[in-house]
């Protein structure tokens, strides 16, 4: 058995006559005994085919080659078909293959163009999506072309791709961004447009429409309702709007949607977050907002909610308040009211109330204050107890009040005045000069007025002077003396101030040369009750000593009895001494004696001395004695 196969292997297409086309036979031995040959192909287009030459083993092949000349015919034909098969002999019998055919076509030169328009996605669902388009260009036509361009007005696409042969294809690709409009239309649709230029300057063109559909989403915006908001303090954040709200289902993030006050308030404010917000000092009440939510990736994809906030005031507490006890004469702070008061549990603000006085119960002078200080003005007020009654209220919230009431005692005005007084324990003797220290002090804590200190002197001392030491508050002290009286008057003594006085007498001469006590009392009174009336004298007592003359004196150096001092001196007003020996040497002189002399250049011994005095009667005295000088070492 002999099979053959015919194919065209150059010039299956032809364009004029006398082009040339040739075939290749492939004859092959497809029985089971070796073939001889020769082989012989007969076709019915090509005569003479030379045969070839055997033997053929079994499934041995053998090619045979032709050539055929395109004719007129053929070309008004438009094709060549040609059928051949294969023979030999094998002993008496002739061996035929199978038939097989060819065709060679004309071609005729046509320019042809298309192009495919493809987006990456059937579908949008965000403004700012962006959409790449493919466009494939394809020459199917028989001859290059040149100039190829590609279209697309949506994407703005203009691009020149140059030549494309026959068979060949490129591809351009475009984008597109999603806007508001392709949702408002519902589907975004292009046409793509390619174009080239043949070999004889003719245009071909092509294109392709595409069609990508929106897809909606799904937003909800839900209502909010909060209560229990303090007006006073407001509320950062008090509620979230987007927490109830959804997008296909989900919950909202707002860089999703774009979020607008529709109907606000001026004591609520909406935030880009969505977060509201509460202002401090919003009064009691509620209050609502409407706002849109609109999908970012289709803004006409809204949905509308309220929110609803109620303001509850303030819990208000006025507290009871105890002003304590105060004078008469008083005038200044008796405390402020709202110190103790609260609002929402803490000090009451006063710039967040006000407040009045709705019963005073008679007490007169009151000065009030807006931050809550109650002053009083001293001197209008009997003596009691005083319960006042005041209300206080909310001024964001005017009807949420409250009252409490102030106790104030009035008493009468009472100081406690005190007086010391002290010579410091001085040894007096006649004639000695010395000082009283008084001291006068306002020990309570009421200013006392019209004070006066009152010293009225023994008949053992005469009034010398008095200064005022010390008066660190500038107390206007006015002094007089009559007799043997000496008063000091201090028309306004403050709480807490004290003066010192320093008093000076002279002690009188004693009655028969016997010694003298004197005791001298002092006073303190004003216009007002004095607290403690044992503090308002003071007594200091005295000795006055007779006139002496000691007899000895030890001149050693150690500050005890070194000086002759003759005790009651000064109770004269002249004193001549002389000092002198045995012999009647004058050994020291003096006028007007001051109670100086040392011995100074005497050595131990007794010596004698004449004393001559003259005292304030004019009356002299002669007084005659004498005097041992000892002089002993320092120990």
């Amino acid at each position: 058995a002999l099979t053959i196969a015919k194919s065209i292997t150059l010039g299956g297409t032809y364009m004029e006559v006398g082009d040339v086309v040739e075939y290749s036979y492939v004859i092959t031995n497809s029985g089971n005994v070796e073939l001889a040959g020769p082989f012989t192909v007969v076709d019915d287009k090509i005569a003479d085919i030379d045969p070839v030459d055997g033997p053929l083993a079994v499934g041995a092949s053998v090619t045979v080659t032709a050539t055929y000349t395109i004719t007129a015919e053929d070309i008004e034909a438009g094709e060549v078909t040609n059928t051949a098969y294969a023979t030999t002999e094998y002993g008496d019998d002739t061996v035929t293959s199978n038939e097989d055919s060819a065709t060679a076509v004309l071609q005729l030169d046509e320019p042809s163009i298309t192009i495919t328009n493809d987006a990456d996605r059937a579908t949008f669902g965000n403004v700012g999506e962006v959409i790449t388009y493919s466009y494939v260009v394809t020459n199917n036509g028989d001859v290059t072309l040149t100039n190829v361009i590609v279209i697309d007005p949506l994407t703005g696409t203009e691009t020149n791709i140059g030549t494309l042969e026959p068979g060949e294809s490129k591809t351009v690709t475009g984008t597109y961004t999603v806007t508001s409009e392709d949702f408002v239309r519902g589907f975004i649709e292009n046409t793509a447009t390619a174009t080239g230029t043949a070999p004889d300057n003719s245009t071909v063109t092509a294109s392709d429409d595409e069609r990508v559909e929106a897809v909606v989403s799904e937003i909800v915006a839900n209502d909010d309702r909060i209560t229990g908001i303090k007006g006073a303090d407001g509320g950062i954040a008090v509620v979230n709007v987007f927490k109830n709200d959804s997008l296909n289902g989900r919950p909202i993030s707002p860089e999703e949607v774009i979020l607008t006050l529709l109907e606000g308030n001026e004591y609520l404010v909406l935030n880009p977050d969505g977060s509201v917000d509460v202002k401090p000092g919003t009064p009691e009440g509620e209050y609502e907002l409407v706002y849109q939510i609109c999908e970012v990736g289709n803004p006409g994809n809204c949905s509308t909610a309220t929110v609803i906030i109620s303001v509850n005031p303030p819990t208000i507490d006025a507290v009871d308040d105890d002003f304590g006890t105060h004078k008469v004469s008083y005038r200044g702070q008796l405390g402020n009211i709202l110190d103790n008061d609260l609002l929402n549990g803490e000090k009451m603000d006063a710039n967040l109330v006000n407040y009045q006085i709705i019963d005073a119960a008679g007490l007169q002078g009151l000065i009030i204050y807006q931050n809550g200080d109650f002053e009083v003005i001293g001197g209008l007020n009997a003596p009691g107890t005083y319960i006042l009654q005041y209300r206080v209220c909310e001024i964001l919230n005017p009807t949420n009040c409250d009252t409490a009431f102030v106790i104030v005692i009035i008493e009468a005005d009472e100081v406690d005045l005190s007086v010391t007084k002290t010579s410091f324990g001085v040894e007096l003797f006649e004639g000695d000069e010395f000082e009283y220290e008084i001291v006068v002090s306002n020990l309570g804590d009421t200013d006392a007025t019209d004070v006066s200190v009152v010293d009225d002197l023994p008949a053992g001392i005469t009034y010398l002077g008095s200064l005022i030491t010390q008066n660190p508050d500038n107390l206007t002290v006015n002094t007089s003396a009559f007799n043997s009286q000496v008063v000091w008057t201090i028309p306004s003594f403050p709480a807490g101030s004290s003066i010192t006085i320093r008093l000076r007498v002279r002690a009188n001469d004693v009655v028969g040369g016997v010694e003298q006590v004197i005791s001298n009392l002092v006073t303190v009174t004003s216009t007002e009750a004095d607290s403690n009336t044992d503090n308002n004298s003071d007594r200091d007592a005295n000795v006055v000593k007779p006139f002496f003359i000691p007899n000895v004196i030890t001149p050693n150096g150690d500050g005890i009895n070194d000086i002759w001092r003759i005790k009651g001196i000064n109770k004269f007003v002249k004193r001549r001494i002389v000092i002198f020996n045995r012999w009647g040497d004058h050994l020291y002189e003096k006028d007007n004696y001051q109670n100086d002399w040392s011995a100074n250049g005497i050595v131990s011994g007794t010596y004698y001395y004449i004393v001559w005095t003259e005292d304030r009667s004019g009356r002299t005295h002669e007084y005659k004695g004498w005097i041992q000088v000892i002089r002993e070492e320092k120990q």
